[in-house]
């Protein structure tokens, strides 16, 4: 799965880097002009402390800059809702997984040189996308019950990496880019 950096389809923000984004969910920036776009103050919306989504948020971005969530960020239980409230105001800012962006604009993230990673099924997969994340099922590896040997079965079939992709998770199949799409991934790899 992939989470991604949400805001409202109105939003002239495209890409952020990931220090600002950081900066942005401490509480550091707190205005759109701080960042070079129309002042605003800007509305941040998080995944509250039990969520995955958080956890992995903040061990990849806020952590490392010691630094924490914001006390004014408004925190949810679900990542449909914060999508939803982020796509429906114009100054939001939010974080969700890509499976649950649905009406939401997601932002590339911009690295320290200026090039611009998208998210996206291949960027996430192929974890250029620097919020990739793996999602996993454990087992004990001796399963008793056998629904949950044949639930295991069919989510590494065909049919069940199918169920993976239609909800707009990360499939485990190979995907091919065509050459056209290539540039971006290759000035990256630079």
């Amino acid at each position: 799965d992939g989470i991604v950096v949400v805001v409202s389809p109105q939003s002239p923000v495209n890409a952020l880097s990931i220090d600002d984004i950081a900066k942005v969910f401490s509480g550091a920036v707190t205005d759109w002009s701080q960042l070079g776009f129309a002042a605003g103050k800007i509305n941040v919306y998080a995944p509250d402390d039990k969520q995955g989504t958080f956890g992995t948020f903040n061990s990849l971005l806020l952590k490392p800059r010691k630094l924490t969530i914001s006390a004014d960020a408004e925190r949810f239980d679900s990542n449909a809702d914060i999508a939803d409230k982020v796509a429906a105001d114009a100054n939001a800012i939010g974080l969700t997984s890509f499976a649950f962006k649905r009406e939401s604009k997601p932002l590339s993230i911009q690295s320290v040189c200026g090039l611009i990673t998208k998210p996206s099924q291949f960027s996430v997969k192929s974890e250029e996308y620097v919020l990739s994340r793996r999602l996993y099922l454990y087992t004990t590896g001796q399963l008793a019950h056998p629904q949950a040997r044949a639930f295991l079965d069919f989510v590494k079939s065909p049919a069940g990496q199918a169920v993976v992709t239609d909800n707009e998770f990360t499939d485990q199949s190979v995907d091919a880019l065509a050459f056209q799409d290539q540039g971006g991934r290759i000035a990256y790899a630079l």
